[in-house]
């Protein structure tokens, strides 16, 4: 395994003998400068040196080489997710971001870890003029990674190369590398005015403030979290005692592809770099900050360590030869041995923080989803209550842990509703839901409604519950509160004969000739006439609203009729308008402030001559006619008070004709002439 390229190797290889100082750049990069933070680097090679731009992979941490032969320099840059292009490449695969950003982080790590096993001077380049803390963090893992894998580094020099000296074998590194740190953040008003700049006067006098206020913080911080000591052979890096390690750009590179740049300056000359002076100037000034280390360290070493008796530094210069051989050792061995098992207790502090928090923020939003909660519940309370369980936990948990902890919540809820808590909610034939437990067909649903039901005749009154079945609606009940045969007399009325062929009721789409298995109208004699005239003497009538009205039939003959409306609570009233169609539902006069509605369920007939009945029903607006389920007009004999009772739900295979509300319950009706005078009397019937 390899960090370079091909062509990468063959480049370098005019520069094998020669002894290089290694110089890698790791950090953040501004999202103008294209993601590179090498540009200043690009611009000084531009004028003289060698690029080895290693081939980029939206999968990995790829380094890019540059290779100064002029100043013998190797330049390592290192792309990773802190790079803005890079990041926005790896985003835009779609991965899932938590995931993406937890395995990008134990790359970089691995890779920064190699590049300060493998620099003389490692550059932390930074978008703003402010000290990162993060930063701390980084050099504190690496350190604990460097100290683990020590011994196998150790092991892997001592076969590397005999050339290898016995300070780097045991060292596991030629030197301790030394850190500059690089800030592109420049405050408008430190950077350099024309007139300064035409004077050659390039640094402000408060830049040179700045930089020395970020040295102080920096090496403070560093000092105060061990990640330096008077002893840079102990330690991951060390800092110049001597020297600065500050750099503040004052110009920013320019918001175009650095390749581009290069060659275009190199194909262009000297006058073609007119262009962008300020950012020129600026890369001049960081190349000469730099090679003043580089030259140190080619021409005596670096010696960081401090104190009355400071110790030797371990430093060398090695020849490119050697340095490629024990980088590509070093660079497989480091994929092999620092993995996650190893990353991720010293990485992945963001995931512990969450994982951490997640705990104890779960039982508090289970608390949430669980306070007041009734014995039984529908899915709905429940949904709801799960979506403020979910607010609560994502109002107290973030970062990577915070799906999974999610996904354990509505598990959590899930189990605590269907634990005895669940609500059967199986809907009625009216739309209530069923409120007890969740249960099997061996037990029958109630949805706790009830309401108040006449007889088929009128004169019987009880309770009923809200049926779920058609059966139940529009036979069972009816039947359970048969009337005596001294008050009423049931006509052989849609009764069936042979085996039942459908379950529903009669209506428009259903075939010729089935067989229903149970009737849901009904036709009765009542035994008192006299009520015709006198009025309805049954329970439940509202005060004047029970007489029938006359309706002149036939020129000088007048019939008794009435159309009966039924509320839920039992009240029940008259009317007679034979003029249009009949409405399916009224408002009931039992009160005035939102009234109940009432449901057209009997239709009272007396008549001194015989009438023909053609009853037809639309129960929603776009439905199917539903009519008895016997032969149609059906002769009602004369001198005798007759009553239909009208079925309390209607439905087909399709589901059931539910209420609409607004204007749309004007289409819902009995259709004009169901009551009709016969041209000529029929043969048979009553």
């Amino acid at each position: 395994m390899s960090f370079l390229s091909e062509e990468s190797l063959s480049r370098l290889s005019r520069c094998l003998d020669e002894e290089v100082c290694v110089v890698s750049i790791i950090g953040k990069s501004r999202l103008t400068s294209n993601g590179s933070k090498a540009w200043s680097i690009v611009r000084s090679l531009g004028q003289d040196g060698d690029a080895q731009r290693g081939q980029r992979s939206a999968s990995d941490c790829p380094i890019e080489v540059y290779m100064d032969s002029s100043n013998k320099v190797l330049y390592l840059h290192l792309v990773s997710c802190l790079d803005s292009n890079h990041l926005l490449a790896l985003v835009s695969s779609g991965e899932n971001v938590a995931d993406l950003w937890q395995r990008e982080e134990r790359i970089h790590t691995r890779r920064v870890l190699f590049l300060f096993l493998v620099s003389h001077v490692v550059v932390v380049c930074h978008p703003s003029s402010q000290f990162d803390m993060s930063y701390v963090r980084l050099f504190r893992t690496l350190d604990t990674l460097r100290h683990n894998v020590h011994p196998r580094v150790v092991d892997l020099s001592k076969s590397v190369s005999a050339s290898l000296s016995s300070d780097w074998v045991y060292a596991g590194r030629f030197c301790t590398p030394r850190v500059l740190f690089c800030f592109e953040g420049c405050p408008l008003e430190l950077k350099p005015s024309e007139e300064r700049r035409n004077e050659k006067k390039t640094e402000h006098p408060t830049l040179k403030k700045l930089q020395s206020s970020l040295s102080e913080q920096i090496y403070r911080m560093l000092r105060k979290s061990y990640v330096i000591t008077n002893n840079c052979n102990e330690k991951l890096l060390a800092l110049p005692a001597d020297d600065e390690f500050v750099f503040i750009h004052t110009a920013c590179c320019p918001s175009e592809d650095l390749l581009s740049v290069f060659l275009r300056q190199m194909a262009s000359g000297p006058a073609a770099r007119t262009s962008s002076d300020a950012a020129a100037e600026s890369a001049s000034a960081f190349q000469s900050f730099l090679l003043r280390h580089v030259h140190r360290a080619l021409a005596e070493g670096f010696h960081d360590s401090v104190g009355k008796n400071p110790v030797r530094a371990v430093f060398e210069v090695p020849l490119l030869r050697v340095w490629l051989e024990y980088a590509h050792a070093l660079f497989s061995l480091l994929e092999g041995v620092v993995g996650d098992k190893l990353l991720c207790p010293l990485v992945a502090l963001d995931e512990k923080l969450s994982a951490k928090l997640g705990e104890r923020a779960l039982p508090n939003a289970l608390s949430a989803y669980k306070d007041g909660l009734p014995p039984l519940y529908t899915r709905q309370l429940h949904l709801a209550r799960m979506d403020e369980a979910q607010r609560v936990l994502s109002l107290q948990v973030r970062g990577p842990s915070l799906p999974d902890l999610l996904v354990r919540l509505e598990q959590a809820c899930t189990r605590h509703w269907a634990d005895g808590r669940q609500m059967c909610e199986q809907r009625s034939l009216t739309g209530s839901a069923c409120v007890l437990e969740l249960h099997g067909d061996e037990r029958r649903h109630n949805s706790k409604a009830v309401r108040i039901s006449a007889s088929d005749s009128g004169w019987k009154q009880a309770e009923r519950s809200d049926p779920f079945a058609l059966r139940e609606a529009n036979w069972a009940f009816y039947d359970d509160l048969a009337d005596d045969d001294t008050l009423s007399q049931r006509v052989p009325f849609e009764e069936g004969h042979g085996e039942p062929s459908a379950a529903g009721m009669m209506h428009a789409d259903l075939p010729p000739g089935s067989v229903l298995a149970h009737p849901s109208w009904a036709l009765l004699r009542l035994s008192d006439s006299a009520m015709a005239t006198r009025g309805l003497d049954q329970p439940g009538f509202l005060s004047g609203m029970h007489l029938l009205h006359a309706w002149e039939v036939r020129k000088g003959v007048l019939a008794h009729v009435g159309v009966e409306y039924e509320c839920p609570r039992g009240h029940r009233f008259l009317s007679a308008d034979r003029r249009t169609d009949v409405p399916l539902y009224s408002a009931c006069p039992c009160r005035k402030e939102r009234p109940l509605l009432a449901q057209l369920m009997r239709l009272f007939v007396h008549s001194p001559e015989p009438l023909l009945l053609h009853p037809r029903v639309q129960p929603c607006p776009g439905w199917v006619l539903f009519w008895p389920h016997v032969p149609l007009p059906w002769e009602l004999a004369e001198k005798t008070l007759f009553v239909l009772r009208l079925p309390c739900v209607y439905a087909t295979a399709e589901g059931v004709a539910v209420c609409p509300e607004g204007k749309a319950l004007s289409e819902c009706k009995l259709l004009k002439g169901w009551l009709t005078v016969p041209s000529a009397r029929p043969k048979g019937g009553l």
